[in-house]
């Protein structure tokens, strides 16, 4: 089950980030998606936050989603934690 709901939440997120062509690098953690972006400007923010897989977004050295594991794309918004609900993600550790 978890291979499809990841397929879902990459399907949702790839166009949002201005498609493969705009990817240069791609790192991952339990809870983050690091990208290398060629051009910042193709990123649409707004609707990849609305995504309910998506807890909020960081720029760093790299463009960094930060992912609710518990959500699919599909998912109601509604049904997270209180704690959760929240847009924007902790800043990564030093």
């Amino acid at each position: 089950m978890t291979e499809p709901k990841n397929r879902a939440t990459a399907a949702a997120i790839l166009p949002l980030v201005g498609g493969a062509g705009n990817v240069t690098s791609i790192a991952h953690c339990m809870t983050r998606l690091r990208l290398g972006l060629r051009d910042r400007t193709l990123v649409r923010d707004e609707e990849l936050k609305a995504l309910s897989a998506v807890m909020g977004v960081v720029e760093d050295d790299t463009y960094q989603i930060a992912l609710d594991r518990a959500r699919s794309p599909g998912s109601p918004r509604s049904s997270r934690p209180w704690w959760r609900r929240n847009e924007q993600p902790p800043p990564p550790p030093q």
